[in-house]
């Protein structure tokens, strides 16, 4: 700032003389200005300066303190910058702002150096500001600018625009005051002129209130009055269409209607595609306007096309009459928007008052003509029980039963305890006392005695007949049989007591939620089980985001959308997990919801069922691993026998040969596979399960037989079938020709297991040793052949075996050590 900042130049630089003729032309002609035309004084005044050679550039910027961000307009501009008459300049970015904020005059060297807004061409060499006031108060400045640097602005240069500011201010004042007396002068003229317009038209509609009122007297029926009344409206309001109609059973009626250049709307239509807010402001002597169909947020896209087809763009309806069946309304229509004035709206409303009144007369009179008409066919073809009671109800005149009560034709004191259960006596005298004392109909359900002696239930009115004094003569009443319908509520009763009791006792969780908030109004106690949440917590406040909370964050977005595809009317299955808030579980739930509609089939309610499926889906799985795992073991089996059948084949000496070879090895991996199938998850089939199978298998002498090696040594599950094989061939040759086959022969079977290398698991070691065995010349060396080809062969192949084979004088000595699993006897873990 301080660099572009220059004031204190004005006292230093030497001032020229004042010109004190021209000044005080300039100001003679600014005050004839200012009588003349207050509004052009500020620009006159800038031409001047201009003029005058002051400067090459003269302007009057004013404080708009009005706008967001506040700045300065250039209301006159002269010279150079003429160009930029009207134009803007912030207020924090100006000079203008600094003078107005500090309140004094101030010179500025090449403001655009530091005033980026500044920099407008022809670039400011200096400019001289002074703030001008309004009611003791900075509103704007008077400036000249200098382009070149021949003109430095002095002290007679600032004397003599201080004093031209006054014009300025006095200008900006009168122009303000001349402003706003414009203002107020078209603001009481169009008050009048709206004032006058209201008074005319409050005539004319007085008397066409008037004229409607004469139209609508003589006539007799509801349709004649609502024909009449709708040509009337729309020829006075200059309407498209007018009509009257009646709302019920969830759909409009238009009986009656006046069109003009659009086609008649009589006929009934739905009104489902309308909020129910919006109908619910049907209320008898409301009037409900739309302005604009298109553009009111109150009516969704059903309801706009549904107008759109009837060539209805606005309306105003007034509503006349209403009870819970039907509501009748008035309706004014246009093709084209119409903002509906306070005034016809007035109109509208006291034309609907009058229709009312003419219509409840016309219904009235009717009624009253019809009424003993009506009367007389009821008492000949209802089926309602007819009775007359006397004044006090002491005495029944009259009882037509109808097959449901014994006939009374003759007057009678005891119809109380005839007819009334003693269980209801009370209840029917205190409805009698209250309906005799405000000479009011009398209207009661109660239980009765029907003919057969049974328990039955009336629905009981009598209207009291006055006499013409205003006194009870006599009553006359109906009483109809709701047996029937008093068993069936009693019967719904029961099924929604046995429907709670379900709920209460299911494992699922059972729910209800509002389908325009999602928030849940009813849980059943599963849902405490399922979710870990107390139903009273779960809801309270905003239950929907609680439960939105509770759902992992990877199926939020699945689960609302679901819900959101309910309220839309769909039935839809889905899955996700929720964590439990009391444990942090996650559990897996499968909801099925379903909408739930009103009577006008709007979706009301969200109905659903939850069920905990983290068991089924923990059995899935396990299933799957149990698949995986049998196919595996199905192709490595099938990859054995197949192996197997073929070295037998090509050892037997025939098909019997072959068939009793086969069939012991078969038998053996059978066994394998029965020890498999016996254990349980994560379980190892064991060494000693293994050769005790074989062993028991040959049916031999058990005393024969020495057993020595740890307990529970635990074999691979892909090494098990090899290594039965092998162990089924030596007891095979052990039972042909060696301890088994010869009397004084024994079998030594021991083993042992260690971890030769610990970071790769243990290794189990078994000795096979014949004793006493009288071994023949050639030591069944064909008939063992397969058996020995797989030991010495095929274990170190397949299984990564170490074997020894050695046919000894008396008998058969063979060594297998081979890996284990790490789930063995010293409880260390390798992998298995």
């Amino acid at each position: 700032m301080d660099e572009v900042l220059i004031t204190d130049a004005l006292t230093t630089r030497p001032a020229r003389p004042p010109d004190y003729a021209a000044e005080a032309q300039a100001l003679s002609e600014l005050a004839r200005e200012l009588a003349a035309s207050p509004g052009t004084v500020l620009q006159r005044l800038v031409d001047l300066i201009v003029e005058m050679k002051l400067a090459g550039s003269a302007g009057i910027s004013i404080l708009i303190p009005d706008e967001a961000t506040k700045s300065f307009q250039w209301q006159a501009v002269a010279g150079l910058w003429a160009e930029h008459l009207g134009g803007l300049m912030p207020f924090d970015g100006s000079p203008c702002g600094i003078v107005v904020t500090r309140d004094t005059p101030l010179l500025f060297a090449r403001p655009h150096a530091h005033f980026p807004a500044a920099k407008v061409e022809p670039l400011i060499h200096e400019i001289l500001l002074v703030p001008f006031h309004a009611h003791d108060e900075p509103v704007g400045t008077l400036w000249v600018s200098a382009h070149d640097a021949g003109r430095a602005f002095d002290g007679e240069d600032l004397r003599l625009l201080t004093r031209l500011t006054g014009f300025a201010s006095a200008a900006h004042v009168v122009n303000g005051a001349l402003k706003e007396a414009q203002t107020a002068r078209a603001d009481l003229e169009q008050r009048v002129a709206d004032r006058t317009k209201a008074l005319r038209e409050s005539e004319e509609h007085q008397a066409f209130l008037l004229r409607l009122s004469d139209m609508l007297r003589p006539l007799k029926t509801p349709a004649d009055i609502a024909e009449a009344a709708a040509r009337q409206l729309g020829e006075h309001l200059d309407l498209d269409r007018a009509c009257y109609g009646e709302m019920r059973a969830g759909r409009l009626w238009i009986e009656r209607d006046h069109a003009r250049g659009v086609s008649s709307a009589v006929g009934d239509y739905p009104l489902n595609a309308f909020d129910q807010d919006f109908v619910a402001a049907y209320r008898v002597g409301a009037v409900v306007t739309v302005c604009d169909v298109e553009t009111d947020g109150r009516l969704g896209a059903a309801a706009k096309a549904e107008l759109r087809s009837r060539s209805i763009a606005a309306f105003a309806d007034v509503v006349l009459l209403g009870d819970n069946e039907r509501t009748s309304i008035l309706c004014a229509q246009h093709a084209t928007p119409r903002l509906w004035t306070d005034a016809e709206q007035g109109l509208l409303r006291s034309a609907g008052e009058r229709v009312r009144s003419a219509i409840e007369r016309a219904r009235t009179e009717a009624a009253l003509r019809e009424s003993e008409e009506r009367f007389r066919a009821f008492v000949t073809a209802s089926s309602d029980v007819v009775y007359r009671m006397g004044p006090g109800w002491t005495e029944m005149r009259r009882l037509d039963g109808r097959a449901f009560l014994s006939d009374t034709d003759e007057a009678s004191e005891t119809w109380l305890d005839r007819y009334i259960h003693p269980d209801e006596q009370a209840s029917v005298h205190s409805a009698i006392d209250r309906a005799i004392a405000a000479k009011a109909i009398f209207e009661l359900e109660h239980g009765m005695i029907r003919m057969d002696g049974s328990l039955g239930w009336t629905s009981s009115r009598a209207v009291p007949i006055l006499d013409d004094t205003g006194e009870i003569r006599e009553w006359l009443g109906a009483a109809s049989d709701v047996t029937a319908r008093k068993m069936t509520e009693r019967a719904l009763r029961d099924s929604e007591a046995r429907l709670s009791q379900f709920g209460e006792a299911s494992s699922d969780v059972l729910w209800m939620r509002d389908a325009a908030t999602f928030q849940w109004v009813y849980l059943t106690p599963a849902f405490e089980t399922i979710y870990g949440l107390d139903r009273t917590a779960a809801l309270s406040g905003d239950n929907m985001l609680g439960w939105v909370e509770l759902i992992v964050p990877e199926d939020r977005e699945r689960a609302v959308e679901n819900l959101r595809r309910v309220g839309a009317g769909e039935r839809v299955t889905f899955e996700y997990r929720v964590r439990r808030s009391t444990d942090g579980e996650v559990r897996w739930l499968r909801d099925t919801d379903f909408p739930m509609r009103d009577a006008t089939g709007t979706v009301r309610w969200i109905g659903g069922v939850g069920r905990d499926i983290t068991e089924e889906k923990e059995t899935a799985a396990h299933m799957s691993v149990l698949v995986s795992e049998l196919q595996h073991r199905t192709r490595n089996l099938m990859g054995v026998v197949r192996a197997m059948a073929d070295k037998t084949l090509r050892r037997s000496a025939d098909l019997p040969d072959f068939k009793a070879r086969y069939g012991t090895r078969l038998a053996s991996l059978a066994r394998v596979q029965g020890l498999l199938s016996r254990l349980a998850e994560g379980e190892r089939v064991t060494f000693d399960d293994l050769i005790h199978s074989e062993v028991a298998a040959l049916d031999g002498d058990a005393g024969k037989v020495t057993l020595e090696g740890p307990h529970g040594v635990a074999l691979r599950s892909s090494t098990l079938q090899s290594f039965a094989l092998a162990v089924h061939e030596l007891a095979t040759n052990a039972a042909k020709y060696g301890a088994f086959r010869q009397p004084q022969a024994r079998l030594e079977i021991r083993w042992y297991v260690d971890y030769p290398e610990p970071e790769r698991g243990p290794w189990l070691h078994v000795d096979w040793r014949e004793r006493d065995v009288r071994m023949p010349a050639r030591a069944g060396a064909e008939e063992s052949g397969s058996g020995r080809e797989l030991i010495e062969r095929a274990l170190p192949y397949q299984l990564g075996a170490k074997t020894t084979y050695v046919m000894e004088a008396d008998g058969i000595h063979c060594t297998i050590a081979l890996p284990v699993s790490g789930r063995t006897i010293s409880g260390r873990r390798a992998d298995a």
